[in-house]
This record gives structure tokens, sequence and C-alpha cells, in this order.
């Protein structure tokens, strides 16, 4: 009877650790760029960025930030970097959150967890103008995504930081393609 009581326990806590990893790992979706206006466009979308943990943590009205990285290269040489930040603080007395997107200009405040996620997972971002662009060129764009440490405020005026809640990973996603201006 012992051993069939910890077997069950085993099976409980393996099946709780697959249940754990078995999750959508956080990654990017190929990034899309084009021309629009006379301006290079990169836009970029976070898949899976939302595990339940991170969640809960915004719930508590936790500060979470993304930063992406955006790399355009035409053959070896280094055309332009870039780098952007979402954040989100929720505010529980009001039950909003507020989204702050450092390529756009006003703060976005939604009570909607769904439009949360969209805004902070979705980055568009002018990479340069087009009339820097070379005709008939590839273009190589690499972009990563990297959650921020999060700060937790301690008892007695202290912080601490919680690692990244993706598991040490930094999604990374590329494309390539010509861009004619």
């Amino acid at each position: 009877m012992e051993t069939l009581i910890a077997a069950s326990k085993i099976l409980a806590i393996m099946s709780s650790f697959l249940v754990f990893f078995s999750n959508s790992p956080v990654k990017l979706a190929p990034p899309q760029m084009g021309i629009d206006d006379n301006q290079v466009i990169v836009s970029e979308r976070l898949l899976y960025g939302f595990p339940e943990d991170l969640t809960k943590l915004i719930h508590s009205g936790t500060r979470v930030t993304i930063r992406f990285e955006f790399v355009l290269r035409q053959g070896n040489e280094l055309i332009k970097t870039c780098e952007i930040s979402h954040s989100v603080i929720y505010d529980v007395a009001k039950q909003e959150y507020t989204v702050t997107c450092s390529e756009r200009e006003k703060n976005i405040q939604t009570r909607d967890e769904r439009e949360m996620k969209e805004r902070m997972s979705h980055a568009d971002i002018i990479i340069l103008p087009a009339q820097e662009i070379i005709p008939d060129k590839e273009y190589c764009l690499k972009v990563m995504a990297e959650l921020l440490p999060i700060k937790i405020k301690a008892l007695r005026g202290g912080e601490f930081l919680i690692p990244a809640l993706w598991d040490y990973k930094k999604p990374k996603a590329e494309c390539r393609g010509v861009l004619k201006p």
C-alpha cells in the first residue's frame, strides 16, 4: 500500500512537471518588413509571451517590461539597430492596465487583458527612410525579444529581482528580403 501511495505521488509530480514544460515556448513570429510612406517599416509579434505566472504577477500591480531589438544588415554590413520597450502596470484599485510603448506617443489604458497582451506583444517600428535602401539588394532583419528582470518591493524598503519567467530564453526571429524603395 505504501508503495502504491509513493508511486501515485511520483506520478502526480511528474505530470505537473510535464504540464509545466509542455506549455508553448515564448517565440517570435516571422517579422514583416516593407516600405510605406517612404519609410522602412518593421512589424513583429511575440507569441506565447504571457505564461500564467507572469499574468498573475502583472495582476499584483508589478511593472513588467519586454524589450525588442531590431538589427538590419545588408550582407555583412550593419545598416541599423533599434531597441524599443513595452511596459505594463496594472492598477489593482481601478482594475485597469496601462501599457507604455516607447515607439508610440501615448500610453494605452484598458481593462481588457487580451488587449493588454496584444499591445505588449505587437511591435511596429520605422527602422529607416526608404531612400537609404539600395534597390535590388537583399536585406536581413533579425529581431530579439527579452523579458527584463522584474523588481519586486520587499519588506523594509528593499527590492529583489525575479529572473525572467521565459525559461531564460530570448526568442529570436529573422527574415530576408529584397526591398524596393
